[in-house]
């Protein structure tokens, strides 16, 4: 084999290294640091979207607030690797909107218990 053949060879993949596995792993090693700095009280997304605050961290799985009075457990690689923005949300009583119904003074009661004449049976009540 002629020696610039060789050294053409090798250019070729010490530049395929460069462009393609060295900018992987920097952000695979952004993405691990970012979920070593996590702790309870900080504002994560899933990979689902939903938004919460850490309540507590386990090795595998964690806590995760969604609602002052909702909390779902998610493995820790269901977290998205971006933060969750900063905004807030405020979770208002649904009495408090119900009466802002425009137009209209009545509403669907949230049970919907008043719609059903009689209650209803199983398949297993028939028998």
């Amino acid at each position: 084999m002629d020696p610039i053949s060789l050294v053409i060879l090798v250019a070729v993949i010490v530049g395929g290294y460069f462009l393609m596995y060295r900018p992987n792993k920097k952000r695979q090693d952004a993405a691990k640091a970012a979920m070593a700095a996590l702790g309870p009280g900080s504002r994560v997304m899933t990979v689902g979207g939903i938004i919460g605050t850490i309540v507590e961290l386990g090795e595998k799985t964690l806590i995760l607030e969604v609602n002052p009075d909702t909390q779902i457990i998610v493995l820790r690689e269901g977290l998205a690797v971006r933060p969750a923005p900063d905004e807030e949300f405020s979770f208002e009583d649904d009495s408090d909107t119900q009466a802002e119904v425009e137009g209209k003074d009545e509403y669907a009661p949230s049970d919907f218990s008043s719609t059903f004449d009689e209650p209803p049976t199983s398949p297993s009540d028939e028998r």
